[in-house]
């Protein structure tokens, strides 16, 4: 479509409105344009230069408050006392109980289609149903994209209104940006009046009020548009722009192309349109652009027709084909100088990988994997792929790792190229492995996504699940085919993961209301949608069983084909009824219970050995209820802060708390329980008397029975292979049973009920009466060969040293676990020689850190100190960051016997700047030299940022704890000013504390420590004292009661 004849700024309903004009956000215009006035350009003279004033402010005052954090709310804590309340959301009627360490990483990788960055929050509101879209003819014209970063529009929309409606409204969708040049309804051909067009930019509306009431009929909405592209993060198109080397304009930069994503709401921020997942259209799409770029959409080119626009510029006009009906934020479009790649499924449908020439020959794995893939797909659904080519786009600007637009994938360039040099290095194999299998998982995902998305959609976004919780579950199914030690454990390790955010703070349903956009956004989470997405499908499977669950699918793809659904139609197709023992269960009752409830349960099973009874408890997980010094009855009063026994006591007379406790079963509001399938056994396959299995479904809270075939001194193992997701706890006489036999014979207890012990005692016994019985579960890791639960049992033996690095215990625990550590050793060495096996180590890189300082801290020969110090001072510039094995021995070595030499040697290094300075920064912090100490604490602090506060008291090279360093460093935050430490400890708004400050203070590994802390805290709000009360209940149980119990056991040697 040609330009217009005129720059249109801010147009709104108005056909042809002056430049410069803009309109409210919540305007109705009736008739012809307004007319602009002398006055009217006064006033927006005057406009202009107040935004110009506000910006300058803005500037002014983002660089003098900015070398912290955004520091909202200071004055606020300015005059705050201890008994004092700060205005929070934080519930006043939370305690200490309610307290869930900071989580140090946050376990989201950038796999996937969620998008973190900040979008402005508003109601999403359904358009009426009464008028649908069934399909947009839509012309558009990118010649202008590079110069002015606009699109030009004309889109013809075929709707259908309904015989129910009885409106005269047109509502549809469209953001701010899409500035309208004219609209027009037509009926039969036959244009309508329009009484007004009413624009709710907040909500992104649009409502024409019509002269006439809609009949039951067809109709076309015609508009012609404006769209300004690449403005800001969030708007559904990402510009990417190549630095100039020889520049000699005022921009440092040239336009190269883009590419959309418009998942969830951001299709309206391109073309009007029904923005909503349960209304699918089809669409004729034909783009006019500049012939030296490719224009790719969801569909195959039917014709390109060539024109000359001017004598330096050609254009050309591209037709593709129509689509299939599609929700439209699967409508998708990459511009650019593409080079493609094209290979053939066994169908011979086309399959090209595009890529810009930089990276044009990394994309050779992906194409060479793709075909199997996509024929996998359609051979296990049993359906054909309906489009005539797919696309696969490697964009250099892409805010998230892939996403599924129907026949034109889009991946971020970094998930979808193989680095030549990796197939060409034998000494990368692991990580060759690694980066393999990364793209494979991403390229199977969104291939899933063709069928569960694309061709069958969810409804509503509510039933986002029905989306990603396929598409992830099917990842990891076809990659078990091909990488069976990756998937499965990858599946397991973020089951994990997904337990540990569920049993805290973060306990959300996977079906629930979404009303706000804000709602909306955190949908898109990698653990809460993707991963118990995919365990809730596999939970479908294993209830109704393989041998219906795969026809059962083919059947909701062939049933729901182009159509949009939500979790009916999934139980529709599934067999009814789910047998389990005895009994069986409505599929679609028992999936809702756990669909809907918030978190995920735990069982708690408890035996009387003396009568046989057996009673059985289900409640949500909970990782705090467990916790022994959260308890009321196990508070000791005087490990209180002052601050908090100030609260308790009252005139001289100190009562114990009556507020409810979020750990204790008996007062925590349940409401709806899950319908749980529960297996437990007990007995030997191998002995003459054989192995007993009991199976039943558990619908209330408690369950009470005899079990007289049980004997005392068998042990009882619930939910054998973790065949169901939920935890399991058991009285400590069983775990001790458990433990006799893991230390025996572990391989009789089968691999994934291991892990699942691994995982369940660190919840029910680290921190329990009897952390000596957790010391001793960790012990059986000498004997375990799987190396996956070595892997997790790594992590958790980590976690255990780290949690008594500061008391006397340490020396005796270590000695105790040198076995363990010896096991992780040979496992390392064999791994090593197998690279498939090896691979596992890169599903969480950082556990190679911790064995390395595990070797150290344990005196192992494997940490190979003294060569590992020789190395270092004979080239102590050579050394990096990722160099954690060497790194790790050195600071073991500046730690234990570090002399005036290597002192010195540190002291030069930290005056110098290079790369080398962040490490030798680290390394400082190994010493104990108090002068050294102090330097390097004078420097980290100087930094002003809280995040390398973090990163260096949880340092990634030691696990030993340097009491001197710690001490110099608090110091050296108390003597900074009162309003930067009140900017470092306190709530950032009044929703949530800082995280960072949350991390700061639970860095604190020993009371004394806390104490330092607790000092040069600038009258802590109430979230961070909640923390600080949390802090001192736990190291003060550490350094006495466990301490004990670990030492009695250590010394009586069992």
């Amino acid at each position: 479509m040609p330009s217009p004849p005129f720059p249109i700024d801010e147009t709104e309903p108005c056909l042809r409105k002056p430049p410069g004009l803009s309109a409210p956000k919540n305007v109705t215009f009736k008739g012809g344009c307004p007319k602009q006035t002398r006055a009217d350009c006064v006033r927006l003279f005057i406009l202009g230069l107040l935004f110009v004033a506000i910006f300058i402010f803005g500037a002014f005052l983002a660089l003098f408050i900015g070398h912290w954090r955004a520091k909202n709310n200071l004055d606020r804590y300015t005059h705050i006392h201890d008994d004092e309340e700060t205005p929070s959301a934080f519930p006043r009627n939370q305690t200490v109980r309610d307290v869930y360490p900071p989580f140090s990483n946050e376990y989201a990788d950038q796999l996937f289609h969620s998008n973190s960055k900040d979008v402005p929050d508003f109601p999403i509101i359904p358009v009426p149903k009464s008028v649908l879209p069934v399909h947009y003819d839509l012309h558009l014209d990118f010649t202008e994209i590079s110069t002015k970063e606009h699109i030009f529009g004309n889109v013809s929309i075929l709707f259908e209104s309904f015989s129910n409606s009885t409106d005269d409204e047109l509502i549809f969708h469209a953001a701010q940006n899409i500035f309208f040049h004219r609209i027009r309804v037509r009926h039969e051909g036959r244009p309508l009046k329009l009484t007004s067009v009413r624009r709710q930019v907040s909500k992104k509306l649009v409502r024409i009020v019509l002269n006439e009431r809609l009949n039951a009929s067809w109709y076309t909405l015609e508009i012609e548009f404006r769209t300004k592209i690449c403005q800001q993060d969030g708007e559904g198109v990402y510009c990417y722009r190549k630095q100039i080397v020889h520049n000699e304009t005022e921009h440092p930069t040239e336009f190269v192309g883009f590419t959309t994503k418009f998942e969830p709401t951001l299709a309206s921020s391109f073309i009007p349109c029904w923005d909503e997942p349960r209304v699918k259209a089809s669409f004729s799409i034909i783009v006019k652009h500049e012939r030296a770029l490719t224009v790719l959409s969801n569909t195959a080119i039917l014709k390109k027709k060539g024109r000359r626009k001017s004598r330096n510029e050609d254009v050309v006009v591209t037709n593709f084909a129509k689509t299939p009906p599609m929700p439209v934020y699967l409508l998708a479009f990459a511009v650019g100088d593409f080079q493609p790649l094209e290979v053939r499924t066994s169908r011979n449908i086309p399959i090209t990988i595009w890529a810009y020439p930089e990276d044009f020959l990394k994309i050779r794995y992906a194409a060479n994997f793709t075909p199997s893939i996509f024929d996998l797909h359609e051979q296990e659904f049993n359906s054909l792929y309906p489009l005539k080519k797919i696309d696969f786009v490697a964009a250099r600007n892409f805010p998230v790792g892939g996403m599924e637009n129907w026949g034109l994938v889009v991946f971020h360039y970094s998930m979808l190229l193989l680095d030549s040099q990796l197939e060409e290095n034998e000494n990368m194999t692991v990580d060759l492995i690694a980066e393999q299998y990364k793209i494979e998982k991403i390229i199977t995902h969104e291939v899933s996504h063709q069928w569960f998305g694309n061709l069958v959609t969810p409804y509503d976004w509510q039933d986002l699940w029905l989306n990603e919780g396929f598409a992830t579950f099917y990842t990891y199914e076809f990659l078990k085919h091909t990488r069976p030690l990756l998937a499965t454990n990858e599946y397991y390790l973020r089951l994990i993961q997904l337990f540990d955010k569920q049993s805290s703070t973060e306990r959300v349903a996977l079906v629930r209301p979404v009303t706000m956009q804000s709602d909306l956004n955190k949908m898109f989470d990698r653990l809460h949608l993707y991963t118990k997405g995919a365990v809730m499908v596999r939970l479908v499977k294993d209830l109704v069983g393989a041998e219906e669950f795969k026809p059962g699918i083919q059947k909701y793809l062939e049933k729901n084909a182009y159509q949009s659904v939500d979790n009916l139609s999934l139980w529709a197709v599934m067999p009814t009824f789910a047998d389990h023992g005895a009994t069986r269960e409505k599929v679609s009752e028992v999936m809702e219970s756990w669909l809907t409830r918030e978190g995920l349960p735990e069982i708690k099973f408890s035996r009387n050995y003396d009568d046989h009874t057996i009673e059985i408890t289900q409640s949500v997980a909970d990782a705090n209820r467990h916790i022994v010094f959260l308890r009321e009855d196990a508070t000791d009063h005087a490990w209180e802060s002052r601050s908090a026994r100030r609260r308790r006591c009252h005139r001289g007379r100190c009562h114990r708390s009556t507020r409810s406790r979020l750990g204790s079963a008996e007062n925590i509001a349940e409401g709806p329980l899950w319908t749980i399938p529960f297996t437990y056994l007990f007995g030997s396959s191998t002995s003459s008397k054989g192995q007993t299995v009991r199976q039943f479904w558990i619908r209330n809270m408690t369950t009470k029975f005899v079990d007289v075939e049980l004997h005392p001194g068998e042990m009882v193992l619930a939910n054998p292979q973790w065949m169901y997701p939920f935890k399991v706890n058991y009285d400590v006489t069983n775990w001790r049973l458990i433990i006799d036999q893991l230390v025996t014979k572990c391989e009789e207890i089968p691999t994934f009920s291991r892990l699942q012990l691994l995982v369940d005692a660190e919840t029910y016994l680290m921190m329990s009466e009897y952390p000596q019985v957790y010391i001793h579960f960790l012990s059986y890791l000498a004997r375990e060969n799987d190396l996956g639960l070595l892997l997790r049992g790594l992590d958790q033996v980590y976690t255990a040293v780290e949690l008594f690095s500061s008391t006397v215990i340490i020396g005796p625990l270590l000695v105790y676990l040198q076995p363990v550590f010896r096991h992780f050793d040979e496992m390392l060495d064999y791994s090593t020689n197998d690279p498939n096996t090896g691979a596992l180590w890169m599903l969480e890189p950082k556990r190679l850190t911790k064995l390395y300082q595990l070797r150290c801290i344990g005196n192992m020969p494997s940490c190979d100190q003294k060569k590992m110090i020789d190395d270092w001072l004979k080239y102590p510039m050579a050394l990096d960051a990722q160099q954690h094995q060497r790194v790790s021995a050195v600071c073991h070595y500046l730690f234990t016997q570090a002399g005036t030499q290597e002192i010195a040697l540190l002291s030069g290094i930290l005056k110098q700047k290079g790369g080398e300075w962040t490490v030798a920064m680290q390394l400082a912090t190994c010493v104990r030299d108090e002068h050294l100490l102090r330097e390097v604490s004078k420097r980290i602090i100087n930094t002003m940022n809280a995040a390398v506060y973090v990163s260096v008291l949880q340092s990634s090279y030691a696990v030993q704890y340097n009491r001197k360093f710690r001490e110099i460093f608090w110091q050296g935050i108390a003597e900074l000013p009162l309003t930067e430490r009140q900017l470092l400890f306190s709530v950032v708004d009044t929703s949530s504390s800082d995280h960072i400050a949350q991390m700061l203070i639970h860095s604190a590994r020993s009371l004394s420590e806390l104490k330092i802390i607790m000092r040069l805290l600038p009258s802590p709000n109430r979230i961070i004292q909640l923390n600080i009360d949390y802090l001192v209940r736990k190291l003060s149980w550490i350094e006495t009661t466990a301490v004990s119990q670990i030492n009695e056991f250590l010394v009586r040697g069992s």
